[in-house]
């Protein structure tokens, strides 16, 4: 991110702080080498309990969820969640800090497991043995 990009954003991480939000959340998902920023928006928090005490959601896609959005991307490309949108994929929300601009990233990968069972049968009797 260059400069420029960064002084757009404390203006408008500035101007959603002046209203008491106090975080920037952006939710991302992805799978099957394709991956999405699924909501963008801004939350306040209790300082005290980290508890979200509102949200506001930016899914009307403004110019604001642009931003967001395209920082998200930014944040996902230059962290080790990058290729969270590979094979069975992952998910999560990424928290900025208004003030701080300190970034959370919290993050799921999906994984599958696999369970062998073994089953015999008997042709001639028709059993089956677990």
């Amino acid at each position: 991110m260059n400069q420029e990009e960064k002084d757009a954003l404390k203006v408008v991480f500035a101007h959603y702080a002046e209203q008491g939000y106090t975080h920037a959340k952006m939710d991302y998902s992805g799978s099957g080498d394709s991956g999405d920023i699924d909501d963008c928006g801004f939350i306040k928090r209790d300082p005290a309990t980290q508890q979200t005490l509102a949200e506001l959601d930016l899914a009307n896609r403004s110019t604001d969820y642009a931003t967001l959005e395209d920082l998200a991307g930014n944040i996902l490309d230059d962290s080790s969640v990058g290729g969270y949108e590979n094979n069975d994929g992952g998910q999560g929300a990424i928290y900025v800090d208004l003030l701080t601009g300190q970034v959370r990233i919290d993050h799921e990968w999906n994984v599958i497991t696999t369970e062998e069972e073994l089953f015999t049968l008997d042709l001639f009797t028709e059993e089956v043995e677990a």
